[in-house]
């Protein structure tokens, strides 16, 4: 092998080339499926293909390899190489519903004429012959990507993916060479080296014989001469030559050369001892019964008897070589990789097997149900499911008993070590518990947990910087948490100087890290219990604040009806009467007054009273509350006397005071106003003004306390947010033409005129 020491690579270009292949034999293979047949397959040079079942018409009637087809309805077929025509004989025949075609057959030295029976090519015969192949095929190159994958320079490793992919090879473009015909070339290289690296492979196992050793080149000798006989076989069916006599040599020697390979592993093994025999006794079911099955059907076949071709059937026997080789090298390191077992890769192959089976299962009650309906097809796929589901199970739990046995003997000490960390709230607690758990199942002379907080004791150094160590025997496993060390655990030799396994490893990190997290969990715990103290007094203070700023709120609420009742005051001081107006409105604002005391009393959310009252009532309401601010100034009022809305009315007058002071403050000597417009069917009621403004976001103004007033509180906007937000309305602020616009929208809902009937309705 020309890349086994140096380019390994090459080995993968090969499984890629038949990878390809195979693709290419399999699409190739669905255009047979039910594809009317003449009773018999033939190959390129249409002799009579051993590959066909009892009941079909051509071998009822006698017809054998190398019988070969020289005339169908009319057309000559003598010359080599017409298996296209000869298909489309057949298909125009059936085309025209013929139930028979004539031809004639020369047979030794004779001439036969006869009728063969048209019929399609039938489910059982396409899923052995096609189908199962691929499937076989398929387990031979995922084996043999394995032997490259874990030991792509070993001898054993290479000579094994060689014969595979050419197994893969011959099961794939079998079926193939004697329909379709487009990979003959494929199927020609695979049937001349097969037996040639089978018999290569029966002398490399388990290790290779004394005389290989001695002449190495015996098996490059082996792989030219298949190579010469591909060769030749290929340039005779390029130039158009017969290459019937040829392949009858070449099928004597693959049979020869299969039986040859067995006999060679029998002999081998019988000689074999100690841990050879114990791999080679794994391997023998792979081997033998596969090799001497087909290389005495291929004889069988060469002789002439009757029932050689039912040999043909064992070719799935095959599949005992990947499967088993895959069970050796499990259970014996088979291709001498020192490789490790992955859990996950090997759950992943026997899902991949269970799910196999039950296509198989499947494909067999399709088989069973040829013409099947959808009620039969659920039916199979249903069973299909249950079985791979069944299988899955029952193997996976196998796998992991007689496998990983480690697994299951290590987690009672991991659940064991869990629930001792759980209930653990100091850090100190931690070390006896770890060490404790790991004295339960390793045989150690000394074993030490060490966390970061407390001093290491001197047998133990801490490794610098945080590794796994292993110098004497010894190692030291830092526990790590959030990229952090907390701690380091110390375990000394095994006693009588074992040697760890990656087992062991594995359970000292798990272990590591769980003490980790409890280091964490301690440290944590110690951090949440002084938390939880200062958040007491975090929530005493701000109940207090809340308190504070509920009182802050109602005194800014209070002072414009005290301003007002003060005004009032000083003008009877004056002797100057009150208007009717004037005592209404200061009843109203007593009213008021003991409404937000009552909100006081209940700390909630007040509930609102809405009713549908008009809006310029509202308006100059408010305005006449701020008639001390006001002076000799009016607002520039622009709202429809018929309009009214729906709403709490002692809410919105807070609302409108708050915006409408607002505007005051900001243009003492400008211009004010209030004005109500329609917008895409919802109202929008704007306090401006004409003043410079505010230089923050828009959002920013509603924050409670925020303000850009020396004596303002902060509250008086965020108050009227509340109130906008609680009638599910919308505030919005921004500079509009010089002017600072605060607009409220009200929907369609909340939006009547005086003429329309309307009725007091109360909304939580």
């Amino acid at each position: 092998m020309p890349w086994q020491k140096n380019r390994p690579w090459i080995g993968y270009i090969i499984l890629g080339a038949t990878l390809l292949g195979g693709l290419a034999a399999f699409w190739e293979s669905l255009d047979w499926y039910k594809r009317p047949i003449a009773g018999i397959l033939v190959d390129p040079d249409l002799a009579v293909s051993s590959v066909m079942l009892p009941s079909w018409d051509g071998y009822r009637k006698g017809l054998r390899f190398p019988d070969r087809v020289v005339w169908a309805e009319g057309h000559n077929l003598s010359r080599p190489g017409n298996g296209d025509a000869w298909d489309q004989v057949v298909a125009h025949a059936a085309e025209r519903g013929q139930r028979h075609i004539e031809v004639r057959v020369q047979t030794g030295q004779r001439l036969r004429s006869l009728k063969l029976k048209l019929s399609p090519l039938d489910s059982l015969t396409w899923w052995i012959y096609a189908g199962g192949l691929f499937l076989v095929g398929a387990l031979y190159l995922g084996v043999s990507a394995l032997a490259l994958t874990v030991r792509p320079r070993g001898q054993l490793a290479q000579t094994f993916a060689k014969a595979a992919m050419l197994f893969a090879l011959f099961v794939f473009t079998i079926f193939d060479y004697h329909t379709s015909r487009r990979v003959t070339p494929l199927f020609e290289i695979a049937f001349c080296m097969v037996p040639f690296a089978a018999l290569a492979l029966s002398l490399r196992l388990p290790t290779n014989t004394s005389w290989l050793e001695r002449y190495p080149w015996v098996e490059h000798v082996m792989d030219g001469v298949g190579a010469v006989l591909a060769a030749m076989l290929v340039a005779f069916h390029a130039t158009g030559h017969g290459t019937l006599a040829l392949r009858s040599v070449v099928s004597l020697v693959f049979g020869i050369g299969l039986l040859a390979s067995a006999i060679t592993f029998v002999v081998r093994y019988v000689s074999s001892s100690g841990h050879d025999r114990i791999v080679m006794r794994t391997l023998f079911l792979a081997m033998v019964p596969g090799s001497a099955i087909v290389g005495i059907a291929a004889l069988l076949v060469m002789v002439g008897v009757s029932e050689a071709s039912a040999g043909f059937w064992v070719v799935p026997v095959f599949a005992l070589i990947p499967l088993l080789s895959l069970a050796a090298f499990v259970r014996h390191d088979f291709w001498g990789s020192r490789a490790l077992l992955s859990r996950f890769a090997t759950r992943v192959v026997i899902t991949l097997g269970c799910a196999l089976t039950a296509a198989a299962v499947a494909s067999g009650l399709t088989v069973a149900l040829a013409d099947m309906t959808m009620r039969n097809a659920v039916i199979a796929s249903s069973l299909a499911s249950v079985l791979a589901a069944t299988l899955l199970g029952a193997a996976l739990a196998v796998v992991d008993r007689s496998l990983f046995r480690s697994r299951v003997e290590y987690k009672p000490s991991v659940e064991q070590l869990s629930e001792e960390l759980t209930a653990v709230m100091e850090r100190g607690h931690v070390a006896s518990a770890v060490e404790h758990t790991v004295r339960r199942w390793l045989p150690t002379e000394e074993i030490s947990f060490v966390s970061l907080d407390s001093p290491p004791p001197d047998s133990f150094p801490m490794p610098r910087p945080p590794t796994i160590s292993n110098p004497d025997g010894q190692i030291s496993i830092p526990a790590r948490f959030g990229g952090e060390t907390l701690g380091v655990l110390h375990v000394g030799r095994k006693r009588g100087g074992a040697l760890y396994t990656d087992d062991d490893f594995d359970l000292l990190r798990t272990i590591a890290n769980q003490a980790a997290l409890a280091l964490a969990h301690a440290e944590r715990y110690e951090e949440l219990e002084e938390r939880r103290k200062q958040h007491a007094e975090i929530w005493r203070i701000e109940r207090t604040a809340i308190v504070e700023t509920l009182a802050a709120e109602m005194a800014h609420e209070i002072r414009y009806p005290v301003n007002y009742f003060r005004s009032l005051f000083r003008r009877g001081i004056g002797e100057k009467l009150l208007k009717a107006e004037e005592v209404d409105i200061g009843c109203e604002e007593v009213e008021r007054l003991e409404r937000l005391v009552a909100d006081l009393r209940r700390v909630v959310r007040p509930k609102l009273l809405c009713q549908w009252i008009e809006l310029t009532r509202l308006v100059n309401r408010s305005q006449v509350l701020l008639r001390d601010r006001l002076g000799e100034r009016q607002f520039e009022i622009d709202v429809s006397v018929a309009l009214k809305i729906r709403c709490d009315a002692d809410k919105v007058t807070q609302v409108l005071v708050n915006l409408m002071s607002n505007a005051l403050d900001a243009a003492p000597d400008g211009r004010v106003g209030v004005t109500w417009r329609h917008v895409c069917g919802k109202g929008h009621l704007t306090v401006w003004d004409s003043g410079d403004g505010f230089d923050c976001e828009p959002a920013t103004v509603f924050l409670p306390l925020y303000t850009t007033k020396e004596t303002g509180t902060g509250l008086g906007l965020p108050i009227t947010h509340r109130i906008v937000r609680a009638h599910r309305w919308r505030i919005d602020a921004k500079r509009v033409s010089n002017r600072t616009v605060f607009t409220i929208e009200i929907p369609s809902s909340d939006i009547g005129n005086v003429a329309a009937p309307s009725e007091e309705e109360d909304e939580p």
